[in-house]
């Protein structure tokens, strides 16, 4: 790794102990092998400029003259001080680690952080230490803070002039942040706001925004679960709809622009449900998500083609492709390149998926149920490979394959 002299660029996670290869190492032995590990590409992180860390163990002996992002998944004060003091480059930063009742400040100046990702376990944060903290970061742009509070800081039960203090010039036209506060929480808006509503959606609780517009702008994923006596709300930039219960059609044209819905999610029965009537006015319409009676839905459809839709996502609900034709689904979704089976299917069935849906590029299938055993999943994996690497080798399809605990995941060579 010594001799990577152009490498800008590194990646680093504790070894997994799901991962089979290592499970049955001690606990003193993955450490002496981290401890090796961390020898070997020691010497090339002063010359990085992002880096991916699962911890800071040995990173209080290492300067950072180019470094420019980090994220640290494990730190400690006393590393984010040093990182503070040495990494002069510094533009995001995205960390966690524990705060003591003695620890007044734990942000050293970073004059070119922009982004920081702080959280925060421990004690709780006060007034002061936010101050102190955004006072070190002249630059910052955008920030999520994960902690416990004190009352000084924000208190959601209090009206709405105790954020007069975020309606100054220096939020308002320095930061140029607007604030709201909601869901126990204080955040930026409206970047940190919700972007996923369903039909009982509220404003926030207080606010120094000047038009509630941008609340319905932000949302782009809403979920009709019941009837809403609330009919005055509008979101134009929705592009994900999720449908749990029978709806008017004009519910839905008083509610969205159907014109920008890109991924519809059905989770109802469509016996009762227009939904042929619904496709044909979803012209973007080019993702689609069945979580309920697949083969019902594909009588509703009488075998017309979906042919603007490239990505399908049959749900978990969804039992086994015995209930449902492969090969009518193919017929129907004609021009699939994204697939996505959530429910446990057969070798077989994943062979006649990649079989017929000619245009994939990526699939993945459900290969076990979530009530599986070590033994059941190792049988099962060495099963499909042996299949799989059979297939290759005839030259009947081409493409990679890779497991995870419960699915395979395929794509496209």
């Amino acid at each position: 790794m010594v001799e990577l002299k152009n490498l800008r660029s590194f990646f680093y996670t504790q070894p997994n102990r799901v991962n089979s290869w290592i499970s049955d190492i001690t606990g003193n032995d993955l450490d002496q092998l981290d401890s090796r590990l961390f020898n070997i590409y020691g010497p090339i992180l002063p010359q990085l400029c992002r880096w991916k860390l699962s911890h800071e163990d040995f990173l209080n002996s290492i300067q950072f003259p180019q470094l420019q992002h980090l994220i640290l998944e494990r730190s400690s004060i006393d590393i984010v001080k040093h990182i503070s003091s040495v990494a002069t480059q510094l533009k995001s930063l995205e960390t966690k680690f524990a705060l003591n009742n003695s620890t007044t400040k734990f942000i050293s100046p970073l004059t070119q952080l922009k982004r920081l990702v702080l959280k925060i376990e421990g004690s709780t944060i006060s007034m002061i230490h936010r101050e102190e903290m955004m006072s070190n970061l002249p630059r910052l742009k955008h920030l999520i803070l994960i902690a416990n509070c004190n009352r000084d800081v924000v208190n959601v039960s209090l009206e709405s002039q105790d954020l007069d203090s975020f309606r100054t010039s220096f939020w308002l036209e320095e930061k140029h942040w607007l604030v709201a506060c909601g869901r126990e929480n204080l955040y930026s808006v409206s970047h940190f706001y919700q972007m996923e509503v369903d039909e009982d959606f509220q404003f926030p609780i207080c606010s120094t925004v000047s038009d509630n517009i941008i609340f319905y702008e932000t949302i782009n994923r809403l979920t009709l679960s019941s009837i809403s006596n609330n009919t005055n709300h509008y979101f134009p930039h929705v592009q994900t709809l999720g449908i749990d219960y029978p709806q008017c059609i004009s519910t839905f044209k008083n509610t969205l622009d159907l014109c920008r819905i890109q991924h519809l999610i059905l989770n109802l029965s469509v016996k009762n449900f227009p939904v042929m009537y619904l496709l044909r006015e979803l012209s973007t319409l080019c993702e689609r998500s069945i979580k309920k009676e697949v083969k019902i839905f594909l009588e509703r459809v009488c075998s017309k083609k979906l042919k603007n839709i490239w990505r399908l996502t049959i749900s978990e609900l969804c039992t086994n492709t015995s209930i449902y034709s492969i090969e009518i689904l193919s017929m129907v979704f004609p021009n699939i390149e994204h697939l996505h089976m959530y429910h446990a299917c057969s070798t077989t069935e994943m062979i006649d998926f990649l079989d017929r849906f000619k245009h994939l590029k990526t699939a993945s299938f459900r290969y076990m149920s979530y009530n599986f055993n070590t033994e059941e999943v190792q049988k099962s994996c060495h099963n499909i490979r042996a299949v799989f690497d059979q297939i290759q080798r005839c030259q009947k399809l081409n493409f990679t394959y890779r497991f995870d605990k419960l699915s395979v995941h395929i794509w496209s060579s």
